[in-house]
């Protein structure tokens, strides 16, 4: 899947391709515009769409195109995070708290065993969050490709 970001802020998305075959792109002066590409319904943080793209995208006659691995390891971290938020909200709900102490006093062990899942889930879930925030990171690490930024500035996108 590709994401094509163009100056103007418009977000567009292809299933076909992925950037492995960037290079066989440029060996042909392949022309990605030609592709069926439909708008983006949910919503990204286009500076770093941009940002990304800069580092490692491909110049469409339009503005550049991204593999959308790479905005996906961009968003992550904030998904993991609502996730987690949500899951402790859950948590002290005033149902879930109820039916814990029902079948506490059906299964005598319940809360504690729990409590120990929850810890468990709650430290596998921060370490995600973790490797999720550095793989982000690593995506806009890196000198910005000259050339894509030239590209860019001349299409009128601001960096």
């Amino acid at each position: 899947m590709l994401y094509r970001i163009e100056p103007n802020g418009r977000l567009t998305w292809t299933p076909q391709f992925s950037e492995k075959d960037f290079e066989m792109f440029n060996e042909h002066d392949v022309n990605l515009d030609r592709l069926d590409w439909e708008p983006v319904m949910e919503s990204h943080d286009l500076a770093s769409v941009v940002q990304v793209a800069l580092r490692h995208g491909y110049k469409t006659p339009s503005g550049l195109a991204i593999s959308g691995q790479r905005v996906s390891a961009l968003e992550r971290p904030a998904a993991l995070r609502q996730v987690y938020g949500d899951l402790q909200r859950a948590e002290q709900h005033p149902e879930i708290i109820q039916a814990d102490n029902n079948m506490e006093q059906v299964m005598p062990g319940w809360i504690k065993n729990g409590e120990r899942n929850k810890d468990e889930v709650h430290q596998a879930t921060e370490n995600s969050i973790r490797e999720a925030e550095a793989e982000a990171k690593a995506e806009l690490q890196g000198p910005v490709d000259d050339e894509l930024m030239a590209w860019w500035q001349s299409l009128g996108g601001l960096s």
